[in-house]
């Protein structure tokens, strides 16, 4: 708890001033003890703060912090004014179950029509673990405790779950993310671009793709070009006839050549190609699977017999997928909710 509230503490001293006006929303059960315990760190380096409690504290700790707060004499105030500059929401985390009554709806309400910049402690106050949520408070910074959350991640919850920074709780992060997962968050520091930093180097040295280019002809080129401006080193637009206007640093060809590793295809597709086809083009490939492939029966093969694919379907094709796999017939809206899920 105390490192939560030195992390929380560490983004209000890097970002403002000492006489920034901040107000702590404390709730009754830990995420309150973790604003409670930042407060006696604002204590001697912010000059105008408070605290704000709307419920009697519940947890040990909350109660714990509480006393401690009192002893030093810590500001409370009694209701919720707007003159602060920044609110620090530590009114719900992690764990929230139960909904909202109706002063706590009319109190988010309130706080989300205000101007303040919002600070969250861990999650912002009602959003549930599994993403859903009857009403949340907004955020514009979300400094969350020891590993990411797969809530901040929804689609209808990333405009509203920004600016997120992990909180280090002292403990090795092992502890968070030792353990087998089917998740992880693609970040900057996982991006390997092929930088040429030698001179002495061929294009060859920096790979060879190729896509796969059907009826919508623009779709497969843009494609070809992001591989290439991407850094690979060689890229080919397979079709069955020549390309018009294929851009020069495109090569073109029939056949996946051999020293093709990597291989996209059913970006615009359509069903120019035939399943043998196709199934030719991918064998020994890495793969690369979008749009239109989603609707075809013989994706099923390619998922059997191919290790290393990426899948990049949106919703609707999503749908087609699982129903191809029989594993459910579930509206766009179905997916998006439960996109983890399934």
């Amino acid at each position: 708890m105390e490192h939560a509230a030195l992390g929380l503490f560490n983004a209000l001293k890097a970002s403002y001033k000492t006489h920034t006006k901040i107000l702590l929303l404390c709730g009754p059960g830990n995420n309150g003890a973790d604003g409670l315990a930042l407060a006696r760190l604002l204590q001697g380096h912010f000059q105008d703060f408070a605290v704000y409690m709307p419920f009697v504290a519940k947890s040990k700790m909350a109660i714990l912090q509480l006393k401690r707060n009192q002893a030093l004499g810590i500001r409370f105030v009694n209701s919720l004014d707007f003159h602060h500059e920044i609110l620090v929401d530590c009114l719900f985390g992690s764990g929230l179950s139960r909904d909202f009554d109706q002063q706590t709806k009319t109190l988010i309400h309130n706080i989300n029509q205000s101007k303040a910049y919002i600070l969250t402690c861990d999650m912002p106050s009602g959003l549930r673990d599994d993403g859903s949520f009857e009403l949340m408070m907004r955020s514009d910074q979300i400094i969350t405790m020891g590993a990411g959350k797969l809530a901040f991640y929804y689609d209808a919850n990333k405009d509203l779950c920004q600016n997120i920074s992990v909180a280090n709780l002292g403990l090795a992060n092992k502890i968070y993310t030792g353990f087998d997962t089917n998740f992880y968050l693609l970040e900057a520091s996982d991006l390997k671009l092929p930088f040429r930093k030698l001179q002495n180097v061929h294009k060859g040295d920096f790979g060879t793709a190729s896509v796969l280019v059907g009826e919508s002809v623009g779709a497969g080129i843009l494609t070809s070009l992001a591989a290439l401006y991407f850094g690979t080193g060689v890229v080919y637009a397979i079709a069955n006839e020549k390309i018009n206007n294929c851009p020069y640093e495109i090569l073109q060809s029939e056949q996946v050549p051999n020293k093709s590793q990597y291989l996209a295809l059913g970006m615009g597709m359509g069903k120019k190609f035939s399943e043998d086809e196709v199934l030719t083009h991918c064998q020994n490939k890495h793969l690369v699977i979008d749009a239109d492939c989603f609707y075809q029966t013989w994706v099923l093969k390619l998922l059997t017999k191919t290790q290393n694919i990426v899948l990049t379907p949106h919703p609707k094709e999503f749908q087609s997928l699982l129903k191809l796999l029989n594993m459910g017939d579930f509206s766009v809206k179905q997916i998006l909710a439960k996109k983890f899920d399934l």
